[in-house]
């Protein structure tokens, strides 16, 4: 478990920590989808899991997160904000078929942001 936390500080750390917001709410909204949600840092991603994964967190750049979503057994219309990222074409259901950027970025020299909802 002390591997998982240094995962997270190292993923957020230098020009990434202002974007470390934006991971502690979509943590969080993963986590209230139910109790057996469960969470496991890796070195790149943050994937949320129950029996597979369902969703995952990753700092894409300096200014975005990607939260990706594992939606391959999903038949209905998804919005245009969805991102198909071709996992779904990789046959495994624990792949992150669908994904949605949060952009973090300074408006007018003003405050941060996050755009896209957050």
């Amino acid at each position: 478990m002390k591997s998982a936390a240094k995962y997270v500080e190292e993923q957020y750390a230098g020009a990434r920590e202002k974007l470390r917001p934006i991971f502690e709410e979509l943590l969080k909204l993963g986590r209230s989808m139910g109790d057996d949600v469960k969470v496991c840092p890796c070195k790149t991603i943050v994937p949320l899991y129950r029996e597979h994964v369902v969703a995952q967190i990753k700092p894409t750049t300096n200014s975005r997160v990607d939260f990706g979503l594992a939606l391959t057994h999903y038949k209905g219309k998804l919005p245009k904000r969805l991102v198909d990222t071709g996992g779904a074409g990789q046959k495994r259901a624990y792949h992150a078929s669908h994904r949605t950027d949060f952009v973090r970025a300074n408006r007018r020299g003003s405050e941060e942001v996050a755009e896209n909802g957050l």
